[in-house]
């Protein structure tokens, strides 16, 4: 009962913000209609629009409703002291694009595209909608009373469009659920948890795959957090809610996308996400696309660690690897080219893992294994951004935070001129962008 009473109450809020702007807007003279030559410029469709994105068909229909309502209330009490057929013809045009603009945003919810752009370009089509409904009413009916001709009308009709795309993406921001979120990402081989409260990061941490996830939710504490957002490959392995806490799923690469931009600060790049195998995800301001992967990844590095170094502890590999030269077990440019080649280094790998001459130690396999993986993903991510307006690629995962991946991923960048970024709290990506993601 009290999650029901909870989800309501924040259903009530946003609701009836929107109502205060309708009622603002339909009373105040000259703010929810502009003249604008034989034209207005109504810019009451925007609360309309935002109840149709916000709350689906059913929300932007019953506003639209709301809307026809309070102009024939003017119309009663004005100047006229009626309600003219003009008047009721106002309710077809603002309760269907109302209706029309929520079947728009829950189709959209199935593409790649960014929150805001996905809300501005909803926005942008039922202005469309309306301007196309207004304009048969009014040449179709008579009684409608409003002249169509002239420049002056369609001007108005594009100033409605502009509104909208600005207005309507901003009144959803201010809208924007308050409080604190749980972010989980439940990848292959653990699971990341991550803090998220009124769009600022708090707290992070990692629980290995098995553990119980309820008592992992409890040691941030349960007091204050309003919902819980899975992601990852496990998620769809979690059913109902967790802790009695409203619980719902986030797409793997919408939370990657919306996590990396976040952390980086940036819009425009190519995602690199290393967890147990490596995917590829092109982000812009408006939208994201998932490329493909690779299986080169942290499983990789664990399972070769165990297999050629003897250990499978993390903290070893890499003090291993850090010891170790790559001249030892990588054969290099220097070793089979005496001159020089254009736009290569001495040091560049010819061949991973290529010498076989015995004198690599233990270390120096540790780092070839470790050269073989970021490098080679470090080339798969260069290649990939070269067919993009951008050159930056932005690392996420918890083996990008190693110091050894430095090394192999300056190499490539110097070659391919691209420029990688781990940024802070690169490991917990995928949790941040669930907790981000309406």
């Amino acid at each position: 009962m009290e999650k029901s009473v909870r989800k309501i109450s924040y259903l009530a809020v946003r609701l009836l913000f929107l109502l205060f702007i309708l009622v603002l807007l339909s009373f105040i003279p000259y703010t929810g209609y502009n003249p604008a030559g034989y034209g207005q410029i109504t810019l009451l469709l925007i609360p309309v629009l935002a109840a149709g994105v916000a709350f689906g068909p059913l929300g932007g229909g019953c506003m639209g409703i709301l809307w026809a309502g309070f102009f024939c209330v003017r119309e009663a009490f004005g100047a006229a002291s009626s309600v003219t057929p003009g008047a009721l013809l106002r309710f077809i045009p603002s309760v269907m694009s109302g209706t029309a603009v929520g079947f728009i945003c829950s189709a959209l919810k199935k593409t790649p595209l960014r929150n805001v752009f996905r809300s501005a370009v909803s926005a942008g089509i039922g202005a469309l909608i309306f301007s196309v409904l207004s304009f048969s009413v009014c040449r179709l009916i008579p009684a409608a009373g409003q002249k169509v001709s002239g420049g002056s009308f369609w001007s108005a009709r594009l100033a409605e469009l502009a509104a909208a795309v600005i207005a309507v993406p901003a009144l959803l921001w201010l809208m924007r659920r308050r409080g604190a979120t749980i972010g989980i990402d439940m990848g292959g081989s653990s699971t990341k948890l991550a803090l998220i409260k009124n769009g600022k990061f708090v707290s992070a941490f990692h629980i290995e795959k098995g553990e119980d996830i309820a008592e992992a939710v409890s040691r941030i504490g349960t007091a204050g957090i309003s919902r819980i957002a899975l992601t990852g490959v496990g998620a769809a392995s979690v059913s109902g809610d967790i802790a009695g806490i409203p619980t719902y799923r986030v797409e793997e690469f919408r939370a990657l996308a919306n996590g990396s931009a976040f952390c980086s600060g940036r819009q425009n790049f190519l995602c690199v996400s290393i967890g147990t195998g490596t995917s590829f995800v092109r982000v812009t301001p408006f939208a994201f696309r998932h490329f493909g992967g690779t299986g080169m990844g942290g499983g990789t590095l664990h399972s070769l660690s165990a297999l050629l170094c003897g250990t499978a502890d993390t903290e070893e590999f890499q003090r291993l690897a850090g010891l170790g030269d790559l001249s030892h077990i990588d054969l290099q440019l220097k070793d089979i080219c005496d001159g020089e080649v254009p736009g290569l280094l001495p040091t560049t790998t010819v061949s991973n893992l290529g010498k076989k001459n015995g004198e690599a130690s233990k270390e120096d396999m540790a780092a070839g294994i470790c050269n073989l993986v970021f490098e080679s993903i470090g080339v798969m991510a260069a290649f990939c951004v070269k067919s993009f307006l951008t050159r930056t690629v932005v690392m996420t995962g918890a083996i990008t935070e190693w110091q050894i991946a430095d090394r192999s991923l300056d190499e490539v960048a110097s070659l391919h001129h691209v420029r990688f970024i781990v940024p802070e709290h690169s490991r917990y990506a995928g949790a941040i962008g669930a907790a981000l993601t309406e």
